[in-house]
């Protein structure tokens, strides 16, 4: 049922962007950040079917087969950048969500860290690419292609996806945690060619591990 229901939803999800696109007419980016941002519940459905188990590692593993197809074949036009700019993102994403899952079962405990690194990840990196594209005017770049809208939302959204996953599962996070996690996200979310899938959810599971394990 866990694998029916995760396989399910990945792929509601890519095939209902891909139609939102079409219907609404917006662009690649905003259809792959979407998907980035969906994908985050991936994680509720590995959690409630499989926990910390060999299993959690099925569904990871095969988004990064499913990513890398895609991006070689392109299959999924609605994530697939036309241009130069088509780097490996999609990839990384779900080979830095794989690593989380293997990091919970080496580090016992540390299974609703990886969660947070998930939704940071997901809303935060997501939103920052959204709103920074959106809002370009009048938007002072900090980094590359990194600016500084897109890093405030980056900082607000993580807020946000903590407090969405935490309706779900106990974090028992402090809000000064959770603000400096979000803080965290925002700056490792200034990384960049896509590598920044790394550094956030690297570095957010390590650091909101150190809160729940020993504050």
């Amino acid at each position: 049922m866990g694998y029916l229901i995760g396989f399910g939803y990945l792929f509601v999800v890519i095939f209902g962007v891909g139609l939102l696109k079409k219907l609404l007419s917006f662009s690649v980016e905003t259809s792959r950040k979407l998907i980035h941002i969906l994908i985050a519940f991936t994680w509720l459905i590995i959690y409630h079917f499989f926990g910390n188990t060999l299993e959690s590692l099925v569904l990871p593993i095969c988004f990064i087969i499913i990513n890398a197809l895609s991006y070689k074949f392109k299959l999924f036009k609605m994530i697939e950048r036309e241009d130069s700019s088509n780097h490996k993102g999609t990839i990384y994403y779900a080979i830095a969500i794989t690593l989380l899952f293997i990091g919970t079962l080496i580090f016992e405990g540390t299974l609703p860290a990886s969660g947070v690194a998930v939704f940071c990840l997901s809303f935060g990196d997501g939103a920052a690419a959204l709103f920074g594209s959106l809002f370009k005017k009048n938007n002072p770049k900090l980094i590359g292609n990194k600016t500084l809208i897109g890093t405030i939302c980056c900082f607000i959204f993580s807020i946000v996806g903590i407090y969405i996953l935490g309706l779900f599962v106990p974090l028992g996070l402090a809000f000064w945690q959770v603000l400096l996690l979000s803080l965290a996200t925002a700056i490792l979310e200034l990384v960049q060619n896509g590598f920044d899938n790394f550094s956030v959810s690297l570095g957010v599971y390590a650091l909101s591990s150190v809160f729940m394990l020993c504050c």
